[in-house]
């Protein structure tokens, strides 16, 4: 999103009284986060009546639904602006992301892996499992031969860390 379409989009929120909750996306990846947050604080100066803030989510897609989630729950629980912004940080470093990639070309041109290393691993169908780390950085956790091997993988990490009752729902993207 545009910083431009985002102000508009926020002033839209306060103009109308309403205070935001952003979740924004890995600052580990991304530097959306840090505008968005800057873009926010600018906002609350200019809307003092109003609540804005800007959470890192350390994660991505899907795993930033569900702090959304996370935030309306809260919200519709009857939780303050500030409970709500807490239940959502608090909940930030239980979030696990995990995903598979066909071509390591991105990773290879974001610096994470050299060009030897891409080439090989696509010659020899190497699929690495790589996770969104505590920090919101992308780091490997696992490396298989083919995608079967690597999904299996995926599925026996969660079977190691998640406790189903702990959780409202699970979400696996493709």
């Amino acid at each position: 999103v545009s910083l431009f379409d985002a102000e508009t989009l926020f002033k839209k929120h306060l103009d109308a009284g309403f205070d935001i909750i952003y979740v924004g996306f890995s600052s580990g990846i991304s530097g959306s986060y840090e505008n968005m947050k800057r873009l926010s604080d600018r906002l609350a100066q200019e809307y003092p009546e109003r609540r804005i803030k800007a959470i890192d989510s350390l994660t991505a897609c899907g795993s930033q639904g569900i702090l959304t989630y996370v935030a309306a729950k809260a919200k519709k629980e009857g939780k303050s602006f500030d409970e709500v912004a807490e239940t959502v940080e608090r909940s930030v470093p239980n979030i696990q992301t995990l995903f598979l990639v066909d071509d390591l070309t991105l990773i290879r041109k974001g610096g994470r892996i050299s060009k030897l290393e891409a080439l090989m691993s696509s010659m020899l169908g190497i699929k690495p499992v790589l996770r969104l780390n505590e920090q919101g950085k992308i780091a490997q956790l696992d490396m298989s031969f083919g995608r079967k091997k690597s999904l299996k993988n995926i599925v026996e990490h969660f079977k190691r860390v998640v406790v189903i009752e702990d959780n409202d729902f699970i979400n696996v993207g493709h």
